[in-house]
């Protein structure tokens, strides 16, 4: 399915999606099955996101949302960086795969229609957030 949908990111937003580990570009996954991706447009990257996907009973709300971790920004650029990249982060609640206890095989995670079609509406929203050219994050007026 994610080679489908990241198939469709690029015909559309001229995008490439590819996984990436979180120690290689200094972040941290908060579970084992959560992945990190990596957005670039002709070869560079223009922003990350964090692909919580599988229900965890007890630890994790119902349902599907899309949350920006951090926004662009040129302002708050990391030294030597023009802008500051932005993460989002997909959460849905699809079912985990399924090891075999006896023989230890992985069945993947089979999707229903309405899991690919809620993914896909969530990365849309994780694509408005980040694959915005705007150059100033928010502005707070204080007084």
């Amino acid at each position: 399915m994610l080679a489908g949908l990241f198939g469709v990111c690029r015909r559309l937003f001229s995008v490439d999606i590819a996984q990436v580990e979180p120690a290689s570009v200094g972040a941290q996954v908060w579970d084992e099955q959560v992945r990190l991706f990596e957005v670039r447009r002709d070869g560079a990257p223009i922003g990350y996101f964090y692909l919580d996907a599988f229900v965890r009973p007890g630890e994790k709300k119902g349902g599907a949302w899309m949350n920006g971790v951090v926004g662009r920004s040129r302002a708050l650029a990391p030294p030597g960086a023009q802008v500051r990249l932005p993460v989002a982060v997909l959460c849905c609640n699809q079912a985990p795969p399924v090891t075999d206890p006896a023989s230890g095989e992985v069945t993947p995670s089979l999707m229903t229609f309405g899991e690919c079609t809620t993914l896909f509406h969530e990365t849309g929203h994780g694509l408005q957030h980040m694959l915005t050219q705007v150059r100033l994050t928010r502005v707070r007026v204080i007084g």
